[in-house]
């Protein structure tokens, strides 16, 4: 289990002031993303750094560009990461994590309309997978 990535905790570290009190709540969902990866990809010596930069920036667009349009924006973070970081060789593998190959497509959209609707007939509990 990967339970510390320095190159994760580098890019939220940068991030924190974007992501504020929503950083916990990220930071976690990033490893869960990258343990994810991680279980289903063979090992090589770059692969944790790999999926660490792709599971940090993958949503984060959300937060910087402050759109749920997040894909554009965050492959942007991670081209313009792996720039400055000196490996531009990875850009199309981690962007391609970044689910460029996979768009949107309404899905968000209608996670919204699902969650609406579940707000309006549960007001109690408008969304079971968060309940304590």
């Amino acid at each position: 289990m990967l339970t510390e990535l320095r190159v994760l905790e580098d890019i939220l570290l940068a991030h924190a002031p974007q992501l504020g009190a929503d950083l916990p709540g990220y930071r976690n969902h990033a490893y869960r993303v990258a343990n994810l990866c991680a279980a289903l990809r063979p090992p090589d010596p770059d692969s944790h750094d790999r999926i660490a930069i792709a599971a940090a920036l993958h949503d984060l667009g959300i937060w910087t560009a402050d759109t749920f349009d997040y894909l554009p924006p965050s492959i942007e973070l991670a081209m313009d990461y792996l720039r400055r970081s000196g490996r531009p060789e990875w850009v199309p593998e981690v962007t391609t994590m970044i689910l460029s190959t996979w768009p949107d497509a309404g899905f968000h959209r209608r996670l919204a309309q699902l969650a609406f609707e579940r707000l309006r007939s549960h007001p109690l509990s408008p969304l079971p997978m968060l309940s304590w």
